[in-house]
């Protein structure tokens, strides 16, 4: 009886250090993405108005405005964090390793491995 699925003696393994899903699972973002979708609409014009923002102004745009509100006036720190990260990048944390004198010395070990050399085509 034949393989329904095909023979598999015709299989060709991966060769080393080659996935066979090179992309990964693809990533899904529905709520994200319906945010950007709204984002990128643009503002009614009463709203626009009552904003004073220009015209062609996008919800990005009053949400945007309403952040730098929220951290100037009213001086709401997550607000101006949020701002701050989105413009700078997340703070860097720093991290101090402290030892005694008895503490054995902290030591970094690296090894250069050269990939492999390509095999010539099968003729």
């Amino acid at each position: 009886m034949a393989n329904p699925r095909g023979n598999p003696q015709n299989l060709i393994p991966f060769k080393p250090g080659q996935s066979g899903n090179p992309s990964g699972r693809p990533k899904r973002r529905p709520i994200s993405d319906a945010y950007e979708a709204v984002a990128d609409l643009p503002l009614p014009e009463d709203l626009r108005a009552k904003l004073k923002l220009p015209k062609g102004a996008k919800y990005r745009d009053a949400v945007a405005l309403r952040q730098f509100q929220m951290a100037i006036i009213k001086g709401n720190s997550p607000a101006a964090k949020e701002i701050r990260e989105a413009i700078e990048g997340k703070a860097t944390q720093r991290v101090e390793l402290v030892g005694g004198e008895d503490a054995p010395p902290i030591g970094i070990t690296y090894e250069l491995v050269e990939p492999p050399k390509p095999r010539p085509p099968a003729g």
